[in-house]
């Protein structure tokens, strides 16, 4: 449990930790943002939103690479499958 976010991210870790990934890193630069979180694989950064995650239980996803910030994927909504989905995307 990460004390500065809110209830469904780490809810969304617990789920993500239960699927044993390798090389899945949580990172955190949004300490003032409980609703995002970001999980590195090598040089790119998956960062998620849960801000508007009760009005559409969907998540904001962004891919960046994890040294410069440039985007390689804009800004969608997906849901916890579609995180999943690109977590393992990502992994390989």
């Amino acid at each position: 449990m990460i004390n500065n976010k809110s209830s469904e991210i780490n809810r969304l870790i617990n789920s993500i930790e239960v699927e044993n990934i390798i090389g899945l890193e949580i990172v955190d630069f949004w300490d003032s943002d409980i609703t995002a979180i970001g999980f590195r694989f090598g040089e790119k950064l998956l960062y998620i939103s849960s801000y508007n995650y009760f009005d559409t239980e969907n998540y904001n996803v962004i891919i960046e690479n994890f040294d410069t910030g440039e985007i390689i994927e804009p800004e969608k909504e997906v849901d916890f499958y579609g995180i999943l989905a690109k977590i393992k995307e990502l992994s390989k």
